[in-house]
């Protein structure tokens, strides 16, 4: 079941104009590979492709009408809405569509952790009823209206993930998701080459509470020292506070304990509740994402109950801080999908905590702006002072960790100039007792490498 819409409708709020008549339609796409019959095909455009040359295509797969900013060539019994900007349309019609959903909506947004985050909230909320959540990296001006559209009458809850790699971004989502309840879950030095400065970065995360409903609550991380900067920005709204290392939070954990696998046991405190959880996922940061998702439950009125059986049941995601089983019975942590200098660290912190020998594959950190260099190096630094075995590197930027590394360990590091050079190196090295920890952001494509070590037990 979906929530209709008639296309004659949009004209007003979008200010476009309608030619060859009308239809009712109950989902949008931007996408000819994923069209079903009786969509209505919305032709943006990129830097690299233009969506209008593909109406023809879209429209033999089975949509029943176009939005274009011209209008196109097409059978003249094709309803055509055409519009100034498809992709203010695409917001426009997103928000027309989420209206339509009376639930509660948790957004979130963080330099590291929201991804993960989200996902522990939607573990916990598909207990409660029928959930809408973000699906893989849908998080941005593009991604954020697709994952609005995607809402039907079944929804009872629903969880949106905000990215962003410039100012204002998140600042057009959360206006679009008109959120309940929203979260930073941290603002670090990631994406600085869009944003300038780590100020920047603080200022946009702040974005998200410009779009919470005038009843809805923010939810922020007492331990990250922006928060006096996000504070002011809440004031007529109710705030919940979570923390690792202060009591005085809404939301905090005790008696933390490590487990053999990397994984965490802790005890949730809410109020006067409180209760034991042992979470799948890797590394205390991930206690810290647990404690946000808590919160953020909390807010809208979940139990404690529905709480930590959501948060034990959840598993990591592929390329975020998973361990995967490799070959020659070594243990691979993949944590390939992003990276940032302060992911990387936790992500070494994890590492070093490990029994055995502790491998570093490490890919270009990308978007870091006019500090890169630095930061790359620092990383080198870190790894050694956690005494880390042996860093491997790919790619000009990391090359420098490999080099401060190799300046302060007695194993000097190893650089490669591509990954099939740094896979063909590991494979000769690995063992039982390994553990090989990759990381890198995505353009780094340290994914490859991840797979190169798990290939053979996978098959």
């Amino acid at each position: 079941m979906q929530y209709v819409m008639q296309l004659s409708d949009l004209v007003s709020v979008t200010q476009g104009e309608l030619i060859n008549g009308d239809c009712l339609f109950s989902q949008l796409t931007t996408d000819t590979r994923t069209i079903c019959k009786g969509d209505v095909y919305l032709a943006l455009s990129g830097e690299h492709f233009d969506g209008h040359t593909f109406c023809q295509q879209a429209f033999e797969a089975g949509a029943i009408a176009v939005i274009v900013e011209k209008a196109v060539a097409l059978n003249d019994s094709i309803p055509q809405l055409i519009v100034k900007s498809c992709h203010l349309a695409l917001g426009i019609i997103a928000k027309t569509k989420r209206e339509k959903y009376q639930g509660p909506l948790i957004a979130v947004t963080g330099s590291n952790g929201k991804t993960t985050t989200k996902e522990l909230i939607a573990s916990i909320l598909t207990l409660k009823g029928n959930t809408l959540a973000t699906q893989g990296n849908l998080n941005n001006q593009i991604g954020v209206p697709l994952t609005l559209l995607r809402f039907a009458p079944e929804h009872a809850y629903a969880v949106v993930e905000m990215g962003a790699n410039a100012k204002g971004e998140i600042a057009y989502c959360t206006h679009l998701a008109q959120p309940d309840v929203a979260i930073i879950t941290n603002a670090m030095a990631a994406h600085l080459e869009g944003f300038g400065s780590l100020q920047g970065v603080v200022d946009a995360k702040g974005e998200i509470f410009q779009g919470l409903k005038k009843t809805g609550i923010g939810i922020l991380n007492l331990d990250d020292k922006n928060i006096a900067q996000w504070l002011p920005l809440l004031t007529d709204k109710k705030v919940l506070t979570f923390s690792l290392q202060d009591a005085t939070a809404d939301v905090y954990a005790t008696d933390l304990n490590q487990l053999s696998a990397g994984n965490y046991q802790f005890t949730l405190v809410y109020k006067s509740q409180s209760c034991s959880v042992t979470l799948q996922l890797l590394a205390v940061h991930n206690v810290k994402n647990a404690l946000a998702a808590a919160a953020s439950v909390f807010a809208i009125g979940g139990t404690m109950r529905e709480v930590v059986e959501g948060l034990e049941q959840a598993t990591a995601i592929g390329g975020r801080l998973k361990s995967v089983a490799g070959i020659d019975n070594a243990t691979v942590i993949d944590d390939s999908y992003n990276g940032n200098p302060d992911s990387v660290k936790a992500a070494i912190d994890l590492l070093a905590l490990l029994e055995g020998c502790k491998i570093l594959a490490l890919g270009d950190m990308g978007e870091l702006g006019a500090d890169e260099k630095q930061l790359h190096a620092s990383i080198g630094v870190y790894a050694a002072n956690k005494k880390i075995d042996y860093l491997l590197s790919c790619g000009p930027m990391g090359a420098l960790a490999a080099a401060e590394f190799s300046k302060l360990t007695d194993s000097p590091a190893k650089i490669f100039e591509n990954r099939e050079q740094m896979i063909i190196d590991l494979k000769k090295m690995i063992n039982s007792d390994s553990k090989i920890l990759v990381k890198g952001s995505l353009s780094a494509g340290m994914k490859e490498v991840v797979n190169a070590l798990t290939q053979e037990v996978q098959d």
